[in-house]
């Protein structure tokens, strides 16, 4: 009954046995011990004859390895963390990374060595501590479909990001651009340009100039016409096929780097890395997700062939969001009414002319179930910014979240099945960046940022400013408001001035008390005489119904005056011949009854305007498709001599009778409903006029439809602005408790076709229609060349943010 130890070295044993009842132990030479480990033994040539286990590449086959074998001589080439057995070990050359003695030397350890061979504690048991330094690098992270709402949800599942949330800046979510789709939302993040300007309208697009189609799958995707704008790092590089845990490694390495070596794009994701080398207080960490994500279902699903039967001659884009166009592109296209006919569901193609036109309305609101609404580009909210480019087809399909577009429902085991997306998915994106499932998460911590702050959340279009800030590096032009996020920022970099006005206000004073032409006008009162006199006012006004200021023009050679009124202050254009902006105060009401009847049968010429720089009042009566309305509503008026001061051709626009009735309810019941509720409240309204569509104000020449005869043009668009202080009692210039704005830009056409009604309250339809094309401050300058709130006695800064503020994050009022 022997036992053996050995002993130190391997040529000495200890052998024991029991002889005739007395244990004895005899020291003996043995030659070589077998091998018990593989540290420090990977790979070693193999041993014939040895009694011990074995180290070498063929042990496997021979089924003698060490037990340690794996955890030593494999995993270092298939994992990217140290363990115990690890520490000290002989370097490999196929090891991921190293946990040698000599790894901190070379600069590759992994990036737990520390926390694991040294005992150091890793990043999450860390205290937040202060950060400085004044030169840092950027590591921008960025997760795939990470919705903001899932970091508060799972927060212990999820410590890091948890810890940077708690230590560095962060917000309750950051809004993505429409489509909330993965590549159009990276491509933002790093030029701040929306989709229709960088030219990612997708993952998957088809450009009719290069004839090719680009998608995540095919070789496209690494051509660089598709990328539009200008990068945060000049050279994008993708990289797709790297795993995640080799570019942790590498941003390691990279950081090591001596400041003359540069790198294009580096992300960063492991903080206990950052801490080994020392730079978890001297880097700038920005941690965000392209889009949120949504659930869906095989039985939510759309069919386009349900809508339509010859869905073969349309090419569909499917999912979340949808575009369509003619498959055949040989095929003229032509958007003329008589060429395509309707029968039941059937969509015929007549000479081979495909109308997309005529194929949208045959899919705007054909059921009271229906779950998408169909768009032409050109009338797709205009924050959506997804108009104004070639790649977006004409028609597009905008679905309700948690629900999928197919083109085609097929048949299988007589079961209805969708395609590809619905058999193998139960989550999406791509839906209306205002819903809530979409808002993506951010996160940033470093010397830069503010240590434990939270922050509003902002729309991601934002965040390319702010890399060019942190990096100290002007930014290329884009669709961002550069100094709008300087409140996350321990030190900006950059500080923003207010824009010049380009054209100044001229005077149209009050000269006589009677029109030398009545320009074909009239008004049922002997009285009017009076009520011109009432139209003699001055500026004083101007605080009352402007209290943050003119609006500012910032188009050039624009001519223009200012009429003042008791109850409004307006801007009348000569070149126009219509009121450009009105711009009102209310007092919080003592009900939210509708307004009283408006004074009918007057409408009278305004003494202040030269006739030859005015409409005549038959102007509107020679259109069929056109009427007048007021700009601001004379029912406003606190008195029936007020209702006056707006009968006036001045105060007249021209409007699409279906829009008028849009524009009545509004001011006639759900502007008092907002004034009840937000206290007291500016407002400033006027014409809009994009007829490319590019979000941008026409000029002169851009400008395609007039009323008939006349050169008054008729806009494509009428903005709102509702401004109040948050407490909802102190006037805006006095409001403490800081500045809250709403805003439309609801589209002027012939027919209100984005909401179906389905015979629901008008008043409600009313309101489902403007928060569909609810705006921000800044969409409304970009469209109307005017600029707002410059007497706000706010930091220039401060008042970028408001008025940059996105639309996901105004609640509508029930």
């Amino acid at each position: 009954d022997m036992q053996v130890r050995w002993i130190g070295d391997s040529t000495l044993a200890l052998v024991c046995a029991w002889c005739v009842g007395v244990f004895v132990c005899v020291l003996r030479w043995v030659g070589e011990v077998p091998t018990s480990t593989c540290k420090g033994k990977c790979y070693e040539p193999y041993q014939d004859g040895s009694n011990g286990c074995q180290c070498g590449a063929l042990c496997q086959n021979n089924n003698n390895c060490c037990h340690d074998f794996e955890d030593i001589c494999l995993k270092p080439a298939e994992l990217w963390e140290c363990t115990r057995i690890r520490c000290g070990e002989k370097r490999l050359k196929n090891s991921k990374c190293h946990c040698s003695d000599d790894c901190l030397e070379k600069g590759d350890c992994c990036t737990n060595y520390k926390n694991i061979c040294h005992g150091n504690k890793n990043f999450v048991t860390f205290k937040c501590l202060g950060v400085h330094f004044s030169k840092q690098p950027v590591i921008l992270i960025s997760l795939d479909g990470l919705r903001a709402e899932y970091l508060m949800t799972w927060s212990k599942i999820v410590p890091v990001l948890d810890k940077l949330k708690t230590c560095g800046t962060h917000s309750p979510y950051m809004q993505a651009i429409f489509p909330t789709k993965t590549f159009p939302n990276h491509y933002t993040i790093v030029t701040g340009l929306y989709a229709e300007s960088h030219g990612l309208i997708d993952n998957s697009m088809y450009d009719p100039a290069f004839n090719a189609s680009f998608s995540l799958s095919n070789s496209e995707k690494s051509q660089p016409r598709w990328y539009l704008g200008q990068p945060v790092s000049i050279s994008f590089v993708m990289h797709f096929k790297v795993p995640f845990e080799e570019r942790v490694h590498t941003i390691m390495k990279w950081l090591s780097l001596p400041e003359n070596e540069s790198v294009d794009r580096i992300i960063g994701q492991l903080m206990n890395g950052l801490k080994q080398l020392n730079l978890d207080r001297c880097v700038n960490i920005i941690v965000v997700a392209d889009h949120g994500m949504d659930a869906t279902s095989c039985e939510r699903m759309e069919y386009l062939n349900n809508y339509i039967h010859n869905v073969n001659d349309l090419f569909v884009y499917e999912g979340a969001f949808s575009r369509i166009r003619q498959k055949d592109l040989q095929k003229p296209f032509m958007n003329t009414n008589g060429l395509i006919k309707y029968s039941d569901t059937t969509f015929v193609c007549h000479d081979d002319v495909i109308d997309l036109t005529l194929l949208f309305t045959y899919l705007q609101c054909k059921n009271t179930t229906q779950k998408f609404k169909p768009f032409l580009k050109e009338n797709l909210p205009k924050r959506y910014h997804y108009a104004n480019s070639r790649r977006i087809e004409d028609v597009n399909l905008v679905i309700d979240a948690q629900w999928l577009l197919s083109r085609l429902a097929l048949f299988f085991k007589t079961e209805l099945i969708s395609m590809y997306f619905c058999i193998h998915s139960f989550r999406n994106h791509g839906y209306d960046n205002d819903h809530f499932s979409m808002q993506a998460m951010f996160l940033a911590y470093g010397p830069k940022f503010f240590f434990k702050s939270k922050i509003e959340p902002f729309s991601n279009v934002q965040l390319y400013n702010v890399l060019c800030d942190l990096l100290e590096i002007h930014p290329a032009p884009n669709n961002g408001t550069h100094g709008s996020m300087n409140h996350m920022l321990r030190k900006p970099f950059y500080n923003p001035n207010l824009p010049q006005e380009m054209s100044q206000p001229e005077k149209c004073p009050l000269k006589f008390l009677n029109p030398s032409d009545n320009l074909t006008c009239s008004c049922n009162s002997t009285d009017v005489e009076e009520y011109n006199k009432r139209l003699n006012l001055t500026t004083n006004d101007e605080k009352t119904h402007m209290p943050l200021g003119r609006p500012i023009m910032l188009q050039e050679n624009e001519q223009y005056c200012l009429l003042h009124h008791q109850g409004f202050v307006s801007a009348y254009s000569r070149m126009k011949l219509i009121p450009i902006w009105t711009s009102f105060t209310l007092n919080k009401p003592a009900n939210a009854d509708p307004l009283p009847e408006m004074i009918k049968d007057c409408l009278r010429a305004d003494v202040r305007i030269p006739p030859e720089d005015s409409a005549k009042c038959e102007s509107y009566t020679r259109d069929i498709q056109i009427t007048e309305s007021f700009l601001y509503p004379p029912n406003l008026a606190e008195s029936s001599s007020e209702q006056y001061d707006g009968l006036l051709i001045s105060n007249v626009v021209p409007m699409y009778p279906a829009f008028k009735k849009i524009w009545m309810n509004f001011h006639n019941i759900v502007l008092k409903k907002y004034a009840l509720y937000y206290g007291l409240i500016n407002v400033i309204s006027g014409p809009a006029f994009d007829y490319n569509y590019n979000g941008r104000f026409d000029s002169v020449n851009e400008i395609i439809k007039h009323v008939n005869g006349t050169q008054i043009p008729i806009p494509t668009h009428y903005f709102i602005i509702i401004a109040s202080c948050k407490n909802g009692v102190q006037n805006l210039l006095e409001c403490d408790a800081g500045l809250q704005t709403i805003s439309f830009i609801l589209p002027h056409r012939p027919e209100n076709q984005d909401i179906c009604r389905s015979g629901q309250d008008e008043i409600k339809w009313t309101e489902d229609f403007m928060w569909l094309h609810q705006s921000t401050v800044t969409d409304v300058e970009w469209l109307t060349g005017l600029d707002f709130f410059h007497n706000s006695n706010l930091k220039v800064a401060e008042l970028l943010r408001i008025k940059s503020f996105p639309t996901a994050a105004i609640t509508r009022l029930l």
